[in-house]
């Protein structure tokens, strides 16, 4: 017995620190439970959005009287004879979905109180992937740590996915290595920038899976210009602390320098701490909704891809 519970307790020590593949694959099987006919009634057509400009697409959406200068095969004869006055038939224009899921792996995420914020990052990441691979979107995923910026090939379905979640796990073990040689922080608005120069169109929806660590100068304005470039959503990764606080007493810490000290949080001390952490959440919430950025806070990584599907991001 006391074996076996010691054998449990490895196995979470592991799953906390650590993001192999086979755990990235195997949320797909939680993307494959989700009611895609439930989705389907929010996202309006599988694999696909509708833009609100009325264009040269295939489905068709109303009719009006026609002007001098509209298409002479779009007239609705029917509704022409019916009404004796010629009508165009207008139809809403349609395209293929496509999204890039970038995921927070500066040395700031290697931290948690629970789990690293980098375990829950790639995760989410994952999941989100393959609910938009079951949806048979176009899908990329990055990554990014404070050196580098890496992005994998933009594919169909389960093939950008499977391409999206081998990153994530390269990736995680990268940000590891780049934690140990201590390098400078990066802000996230300098990250925003590098992969605003390099988007094209085949980018699609970014979906920013990030704590929101060191967001930097000119932060707002990065979202703004985001926002004026492509759609863009942010899944917020919180440590439990950051929701909860702290139980009073002491507790055993390890410095940026990998110092180990003790702290002693009493009453008055946990109190401050966790106002401080409501306004920092509430600072990044302004921030994002000024923008106009939808976001999410999930709890669980199988709730990210329906809570931005129900926010209307994806």
């Amino acid at each position: 017995m006391w074996g076996f519970g010691r054998e449990n307790r490895e196995a979470e020590t592991a799953e906390a620190v650590a993001l192999p593949l086979d755990r990235l694959i195997g949320l797909r099987a939680e993307a494959a439970r989700i009611d895609s006919r439930s989705l389907r009634a929010i996202t309006q057509l599988s694999g696909e959005t509708r833009t609100r400009r009325r264009g040269q697409g295939l489905e068709f959406d109303d009719l009006r009287l026609y002007a001098p200068g509209d298409d002479l095969r779009r007239i609705d004869w029917k509704a022409t004879a019916r009404t004796g006055a010629p009508h165009t038939r207008m139809y809403r224009e349609e395209r293929q979905r496509g999204a890039t899921v970038v995921v927070d792996l500066r040395a700031s995420m290697f931290t948690g109180s629970r789990r690293l914020r980098a375990v829950t990052a790639g995760e989410a990441g994952a999941a989100l992937l393959w609910g938009l691979a079951a949806a048979r979107d176009r899908t990329a995923a990055a990554v990014f740590t404070d050196l580098d910026l890496e992005i994998s090939p933009a594919r169909n379905g389960e093939q950008g996915a499977l391409a999206g979640v081998h990153l994530l796990a390269e990736g995680f073990a990268l940000g590891l290595r780049r934690r140990a040689e201590k390098p400078p922080a990066r802000p996230l608005a300098e990250v925003f920038g590098r992969m605003l120069n390099r988007a094209g169109r085949g980018f699609g929806v970014f979906v920013l899976v990030t704590g929101m660590d060191d967001p930097g100068e000119g932060f707002e304005a990065a979202l703004g210009e985001a926002g004026e470039r492509g759609r863009l959503a942010a899944v917020l990764i919180e440590d439990p602390v950051e929701r909860e606080g702290l139980e009073s007493g002491l507790y055993r810490f390890k410095t940026p320098e990998g110092e180990e000290r003790v702290a002693r949080l009493d009453s008055r001390a946990r109190a401050l701490l966790r106002e401080k952490l409501a306004a920092r959440g509430e600072a990044l919430r302004t921030a994002l909704r000024r923008a106009g950025t939808p976001f999410v806070a999930p709890e669980t990584p199988q709730e990210v891809y329906a809570a931005l599907v129900a926010q209307g991001a994806l």
